[in-house]
């Protein structure tokens, strides 16, 4: 109940506190980290539907505090091997292989709103 709320709020408001400390901004920074807090974010988002949205706000916030140029090759690695597999293919999002359509349809704001958030980071 409350308690499991307090905890999932700690964890989020933990990982925002490091987020904001700009310690994440630094270059050659390890992967291990951005792909630990990054899991973490994700398995808040899956938590509970009242986590999805200030979750994937922290994971665009994580995105936004790697600097692009010295990281690029770090974000490209987080995406492919974190939030590809578990925040856009995870199994609430499976549908035939192949359709698509169905696949966009049951994509939710918050999924979209990082999705475009990634190809805004690449196209800079």
């Amino acid at each position: 109940g409350i308690e499991e709320r307090d905890h999932a709020f700690g964890r989020l408001f933990g990982i925002l506190a490091v987020i904001r400390s700009g310690t994440l901004g630094v270059k050659d920074l390890s992967s291990v980290v951005v792909e630990g807090y990054t899991k973490d974010l994700i398995d808040l988002y899956h938590y509970k539907n009242w986590m999805k949205e200030p979750s994937a706000h922290a994971l665009i916030e994580l995105l936004s505090s790697l600097d692009t140029e010295s990281n690029l090759d770090l974000i490209a690695k987080v995406t492919n091997s974190v939030i590809t597999p578990t925040l856009f293919l995870s199994a609430e999002n499976k549908v035939a292989e192949g359709d698509r359509a169905q696949w966009l349809q049951k994509l939710t704001p918050e999924q979209i709103a990082v999705a475009l958030h990634l190809q805004t980071r690449q196209n800079e």
